[in-house]
Formats: structure tokens, C-alpha cells, sequence
């Protein structure tokens, strides 16, 4: 089990207290006192260390706890770790904010906890930038090294349990690590100060707007794995949409859902709550680990089918699975001729080409050179004419960088060696703008499938 453990100062804190004071024999200096309640404790103190040891003893009103022998209720911290862990053999990684006072109480901690009942305890130390007295830099980029912490300690966790235990440390931060643990599908422990019970929240059965990244996800790519903290406000305007109205129509949309925020007239970057949601999109996406059908491209998908099924009655399939493979096609036809096999995608986020560690399956390389579609044309091109079309749907177009990326992919992928003919084709579905709640329309002559190039991939 792995606990991740934001700490804040209640073990200092909490020697202040009336009841706690008068149950050990402890005592504290005026200037000591005050440093701990004004939070401006800025080193080791002997008369600190002494009173916590004495309050870890336990007392009659503040019994020891028999399995780890000490009195947990020193600090949050302290009793949250023990109650969750219960006795099993548990790893705990220690977050302090910004501070003196946050880390000397993971220090404290540490060296209360570390080796007790099976609990193994690695203090992580300061998380650069994250304290509430600096509001801009917590803001713009404590939040995003807490995030890159919590990631590299998950990352190397896989195969374990991992629960964030929110106990302890600002309370500000607990929105941000609810949805950092719904995303990510870890569980949260909590436990109220003054209780003994272990609230748990599980990986509720949420889900996110992801359409709203994979619409816009040409433009919001410039933050994402790349890494870029702010941008030209010009140029993410340009790579959200050529129309300026439309510019200026996404860019208010993304504004309003929390994702993106001007720096200036001239610049835009993510907010915490987008950094989020994008490293979170890219680690799925490219991990293979993302689910792509959303309720709307699901049913654009059965229109997509409707169109054909009119062409081709009964020889047109809704999802395809040839025999003894794991590939599936969105949409199958299948003449006595000719195989259409249609992908459908959403225009904001045309995979193209393989970026991640398992390959990125749903890109157009990876189905060309490893594939659903490798496989149609390797098994059945020299009986029949093969048709690979990938459908991108949106009101807006296709943006001129995907589509030069994908003829140029075209021309990197060895022609096949079969005798029929193999072409792939670039369409476009043109959806109205509000077609994420309009379900009215259809494919026809006002919203067409729009064939936009096509290549020959075989050698005859």
C-alpha cells in the first residue's frame, strides 16, 4: 500500500492547544509560542522537539495507541497514516508545502513513523512554490510541481494500491487533489480532526468533458506534453481555427470552462485545473489507456453508418472485428468487390502519428504499418479493392497543419504489394456548431461527408 500524505503544521499547531498543554508537562517560550501561531518559525527548535516527544507519549487524557505505541492524535498527519495503513505493511510519502514549519513537522513525523508497525516513511520535502503567502507563484506553479510530484510518485507505483490521504496540509488544496485523484482513479482518505473514522471517497463513477480537449486539442497541445507555460495569444488563436469569429467563439468557450487564461493582451496559458486536464489527456491518450467513444462521437459514428447503410443496405456494419484479431473498425463495408473501412475522429485531435509507450494504437501510422488496416489490406487486397477512410467530424474544418502531416505520412508508408487497389482518403463531416446538443440532424446535403485528398497505396 502507498499513502501519499500532504502535510501541513498541525503537530506544531496543535501544542497551542488549551486541553493538550494541560495534559503533559511540557512548555513553551512567549517567542516560541508565537513563531508557531503567527506560522513564522523559521528553524529547528529544541523546545518544539521536546514537547512533541512528550505528546507522542501519550497521556491519561491522551491515551497511546496500542499498535504503534504513540498518542495519535499528536497530529492529523500522524493519525490519518496510522488508521488508513492499520497495520499493514505500507509505504508513506510525506508532501510539505513551502514552508519551515511544514517541513520540520515532516521531519517530525518521519522520524516518529519511520520503521513502526511496518510503515516505511520517505519525506519528499518542500513542494517548490506551494504556499498560500504567495498566491501567483501557488497559483502558476506550486499546484504544477505538486502535480509533477504526486505523478512521478504514481508512476513509479503501478502496480500498487496508492491512496491520497488529504488529511493534513491546506485545505485549498483538497478540490484540486479531488479531481487530480477522480482522473487519475486513485482513492481519498480523510479524517476529521477530533474523529477516529476513515472517510473514504472511491473513483466515483464521473466522467469529464474530454470533448472540449479533443475539439480544441491542436491549439491546447502547445501546453501539454511539450511543456509550454505560456503562449503568443495569436498564434493559439490561429491554431484553434482559420475564422476569427470561430477563434474568438472557442477561445470565450475554453476561457468560461475553467481551461485557459490570459496573461495579458498579448499571452494565454493553462490554468491549474486545464494542466490538468491535458497531462492527464496525453498520459491516456498515449498510453493507449484513453477511451475515446464519448456519448457524442458514439452517435455521429451511427450516422456515420446510416450514410453508408443507404449506399450499401446490408452490407454496411456498425463496428468491426475482423476473425481471430483485436483491431475494430468503426464502420465496415464489405461488397463483393470492395472493403470500405471507415474511422471516425473528431477534427481537433487527429492522431497521426505514434508518440506514446504503447504505441499509440489509434493512429493513422500505427493502423497503416501494424493495424486494423495493414491487416484488411494484407488479408484480403488481392480479392478486393480496399477504401481506408478516416471521417473527421466537427463544425469548424480540419486545420491546414494535421492535414499536411497526414500527406505527408502517406508518402512515408511503404506502398503494399498486392494487385488490387488500396487508396486512403481524408473526408470531412461537417457538424452543425451546436452539435453537441442538437441531435436533430443527419448527413446530407447541408452537413455532407467531404472527401478532402486521397492516395494510392498499392504498387498495381
Amino acid at each position: 500500500m502507498i499513502i501519499i500524505t500532504t502535510v501541513g503544521t498541525s503537530i506544531l499547531s496543535n501544542l497551542l492547544k488549551e486541553e493538550v498543554k494541560n495534559s503533559f508537562n511540557y512548555s513553551l517560550s512567549h517567542s516560541t509560542y508565537k513563531k508557531i501561531q503567527n506560522n513564522s518559525l523559521t528553524k529547528a527548535n529544541p523546545e518544539v522537539a521536546s514537547a512533541i516527544n512528550d505528546v507522542l507519549l501519550g497521556s491519561e487524557d491522551f491515551p497511546i495507541d496500542e499498535k504503534y505505541k504513540l498518542n495519535l492524535n499528536a497530529s492529523a498527519e500522524i493519525k490519518s497514516i496510522c488508521r488508513i495503513a492499520n497495520s499493514v505493511q505500507s509505504t508513506i510519502y510525506l508532501l510539505a508545502t513551502d514552508t519551515f514549519m511544514s517541513e520540520y513537522a515532516a521531519e517530525q513525523i518521519t522520524n516518529q513513523l519511520n520503521g513502526k508497525n511496518g510503515l516505511t516513511v520517505i519525506n519528499k520535502g518542500r513542494v517548490s512554490n506551494l504556499k498560500i503567502d504567495a498566491p501567483k507563484k501557488f497559483e502558476q506553479s506550486g499546484f504544477e510541481e505538486l502535480i509533477n510530484m504526486l505523478d512521478s510518485i504514481r508512476q513509479e507505483h503501478q502496480d500498487d494500491e496508492v491512496i491520497l490521504n488529504i488529511s493534513g496540509g491546506y485545505k485549498a488544496l483538497i478540490p484540486f487533489l479531488t479531481i487530480y485523484a477522480q482522473l487519475k482513479s486513485l482513492s481519498i482518505k480523510y479524517i476529521y480532526e477530533n474523529s477516529d473514522e476513515v472517510i473514504s471517497i472511491g473513483n466515483t463513477p464521473l466522467d469529464f468533458d474530454w470533448e472540449i480537449i479533443e475539439q480544441n486539442y491542436f491549439a491546447l497541445e502547445k501546453f501539454g506534453d511539450k511543456g509550454d507555460e505560456v503562449a503568443r495569444l495569436t498564434d493559439f488563436k490561429e491554431r484553434l481555427a482559420e475564422d476569427e469569429k470561430a477563434q474568438d467563439d472557442l477561445f470565450g468557450e475554453l476561457d468560461d470552462k475553467g481551461i485557459i487564461i490570459k496573461v495579458d493582451d498579448n499571452a494565454v496559458r493553462l490554468t491549474n485545473l486545464g494542466s490538468l486536464y491535458i497531462k492527464t489527456y496525453d498520459e491516456k491518450f498515449h498510453s493507449g489507456t484513453f477511451h475515446r467513444k464519448s456519448l457524442h462521437s458514439k452517435l455521429i459514428e451511427y450516422m456515420v453508418f446510416e450514410s453508408f447503410q443507404s449506399k450499401y443496405p446490408e452490407k454496411t456494419h456498425l463496428g468491426h472485428t475482423p476473425p481471430n484479431t483485436d483491431y475494430d473498425i468503426d464502420v465496415f463495408v464489405e461488397t463483393n468487390d470492395k472493403i470500405i473501412a471507415i474511422e471516425v475522429k473528431p477534427a481537433g485531435n487527429i492522431p497521426i502519428k505514434k508518440r506514446g509507450k504503447n504505441s499509440d494504437v489509434d493512429s493513422i501510422e500505427h493502423k497503416l504499418r501494424e493495424g486494423s488496416f495493414k491487416h484488411l489490406i494484407e488479408s484480403h487486397g488481392k480479392e478486393k479493392d480496399i477504401c481506408l477512410k478516416y471521417v473527421c467530424y466537427g463544425p469548424l474544418g480540419i486545420h491546414p497543419s494535421p492535414k499536411a502531416q497526414i500527406e505527408s505520412l502517406l508518402y512515408e508508408v511503404p506502398q503494399f504489394d498486392v494487385s488490387k487497389e488500396v487508396t486512403f482518403e481524408l473526408c470531412y463531416l461537417k457538424t452543425p456548431i451546436n452539435f453537441k446538443s442538437n441531435t436533430n440532424w443527419r448527413i446530407d446535403g447541408n452537413y455532407p461527408i467531404s472527401p478532402l485528398f486521397s492516395k494510392v497505396l498499392s504498387k498495381n
